[in-house]
């Protein structure tokens, strides 16, 4: 028997990212991101969305222009450490022990340290209840050799990207492949 537990924030796994901006001054900023998704195929656009008092929104407004880093196995303390802290209270990518690096098609840095970025311009923004909504168009995407296959396509198992299960605020392990899409169900015809 199902429990109704009501209307809640709920999409489960979501993904940890880790959205790359400037200040005004150059500076770069990090903030952890778990409230996103792709919205468009053509053009390739990514959906996120921060609440208004953070740094980032305040970044983007500015610049027009972040990145969003998929967090890994590897990196997952210095993303949760980058979520954790204020961007308005010191220099958190350096404490986090990140690489800012200046992406090569928009005013926004990337992090070294993680295997894939896209690199997105806004496109659209909208308040939607406590949080901001923003479309960004991606622009290009950056992945590290070592996390493609033969074909250069990423191979997400070398990625080690993580998630976040909202229900008991845990990070998830996102490298195992179970099935193969678009073909499990067809057994069924």
């Amino acid at each position: 028997m199902k429990k109704n537990l009501g209307a809640k924030d709920l999409l489960m796994p979501n993904p940890v990212l880790v959205i790359g901006t400037y200040d005004e001054e150059g500076r770069p900023n990090a903030m952890t991101l778990a409230w996103a998704g792709v919205v468009s195929s053509n053009p390739p656009a990514i959906s996120i969305s921060m609440r208004e008092q953070r740094k980032t929104l305040a970044n983007i407004k500015v610049k027009q222009a972040f990145t969003v880093s998929f967090a890994t196995e590897d990196t997952m303390k210095a993303s949760d450490y980058v979520g954790l802290v204020s961007g308005n209270k010191g220099d958190k990518v350096y404490s986090a022990g990140l690489t800012a690096v200046h992406a090569e098609h928009i005013d926004a840095p990337y992090f070294a340290e993680y295997p894939v970025t896209l690199e997105c311009k806004v496109m659209d923004s909208r308040k939607i209840g406590q949080h901001i909504n923003i479309i960004g168009e991606i622009v290009n995407v950056l992945a590290d050799e070592e996390v493609l296959d033969a074909n250069g396509k990423i191979d997400v198992t070398k990625v080690k990207a993580i998630a976040y299960d909202h229900t008991g605020e845990n990070y998830i392990a996102a490298s195992q492949i179970v099935g193969k899409a678009f073909k499990e169900g067809s057994a069924l015809h």
